[in-house]
């Protein structure tokens, strides 16, 4: 892509362009975004839905915001790394919200968790 628009704005679509198109990044748009929460709950939603059915069914039928606020909780008692690292605890089961980089290429299950991970592009990583 020819970058032509010297504009501030141009340069942001710029951007955005070369992210989500070769970065692997995922674009999101103001109105997902949670005020309450402070969170995109439908980039969340997705994620767990994608990588997590049988959880994301539970959440289904418990109700997103009771996860959302349970979330909430974790997240200003233990943090985001603590969160990240051990996922929230939500009635039987634990939401993962992020899966580490598996130490070997021949471990296909948890490589293809590792591929959900939404919060850095996949080529950043190598895996395409």
């Amino acid at each position: 892509m020819q970058f032509t628009d010297t504009s501030e704005k141009g340069f942001q679509k710029y951007i955005v362009n070369e992210l989500t198109t070769k970065g692997g990044y995922v674009e999101s748009v103001s109105n997902d975004f949670d005020k309450e929460f402070c969170i995109n709950t439908k980039q969340l939603f997705s994620f767990i839905e994608k990588a997590q059915p049988e959880k994301y069914e539970m959440l289904q039928r418990k109700g997103e915001r009771a996860f959302l606020v349970r979330l909430d909780e974790k997240l200003r008692k233990l943090g985001v790394i603590e969160v990240l690292r051990k996922g929230v605890k939500h009635f039987d089961k634990t939401i993962d919200l992020f899966y580490r980089q598996p130490s070997s290429v021949y471990n296909i299950k948890d490589l293809e968790k590792y591929k959900d991970n939404i919060f850095f592009g996949n080529t950043r990583t190598g895996l395409q």
